[in-house]
């Protein structure tokens, strides 16, 4: 095992290592130049590989569009792993339902990707789980498929530029530590529920560009710490309540049937 702290941690410049060289690591960091400069050719991740990095604590890839394939499954059978990600690569296909076994998980991020399916509903289970951020990644199906009220640690949540259908799911407004929620983007449908008043720590709400309806709660303007607001994009109605004034009237726009100051006023 390495004895110097300069040797826990790897970053790949410019040069091909075989993951499994790499056992003892704690941190792998792959940036911009590694693959892009030393191959031609696609690379994929080894299952192999990637199972045996048993001390591993952080893997980060970074706008490597060259490395290709599907997330191995095997990222799960790594226990230590405590922040994943995966942006900006030419990675495809569905989110393995084994990383809902990396308990120690508190950072995931997947963001500029060419994946494909729904989050699987085993995520669930990252109790530690802080930060989770599947942007601009090609998923769709329903965000319900998550279990937010088990996601006890979440403070930031970006599922934001995909193709998320379906209403708001009950459990979401159970992650009370919630600072900042951002799923603008997408084709959510329904009406924003009062149940949104549970969330009192958000600072930032980003419901921008989906199918959203219906009036918007009370509640929602009760939230103390809500600095950042974004309902633009909507298909929104009724008149908004004093407590919107103080956000400006772009947090609105395009909600057609939406009226009230900060907006025109309505008509009579």
């Amino acid at each position: 095992m390495p004895s110097g702290g300069s040797e826990s941690s790897s970053r790949l410049q410019g040069r091909y290592v075989p993951l499994g060289a790499l056992a003892w690591h704690r941190l792998l960091q792959l940036g911009r130049n590694p693959l892009q400069q030393s191959d031609r050719g696609n690379r994929t991740i080894s299952e192999n590989s990637l199972g045996k990095l048993a001390f591993l604590e952080q893997l980060y890839m970074n706008t490597v569009p060259l490395v290709t394939g599907g997330i191995p499954t095997s990222v799960g059978n790594i226990p230590t792993l405590k922040e994943l990600v995966l942006d900006k690569t030419g990675l495809s296909g569905p989110i393995p339902a084994s990383l809902g076994k990396l308990s120690k998980l508190v950072l995931l991020s997947f963001t500029g990707n060419k994946l494909s399916g729904s989050i699987p509903h085993e995520l669930s289970s990252l109790q530690r789980l802080q930060s989770l951020t599947f942007r601009e990644s090609s998923l769709t199906g329903s965000i319900s498929s998550l279990d937010f009220g088990k996601l006890r640690s979440l403070t930031d949540l970006d599922l934001s530029y995909n193709a998320f259908t379906g209403s708001f799911p009950a459990s979401l407004f159970g992650s009370v530590k919630l600072k900042t929620l951002s799923v603008s983007q997408n084709q959510l449908t329904g009406h924003i529920p009062a149940s949104i008043g549970k969330l009192t720590r958000l600072e930032v709400l980003d419901l921008s560009s989906n199918k959203l309806s219906g009036g918007l709660p009370s509640e929602l303007f009760h939230l103390k710490e809500l600095a950042g607001l974004d309902l633009s994009g909507n298909m929104l109605s009724g008149e908004l309540p004093k407590a919107a004034r103080k956000f400006p009237a772009s947090a609105f726009a395009n909600n057609r049937l939406l009226c009230g100051s900060p907006l025109p006023p309505c008509k009579l």
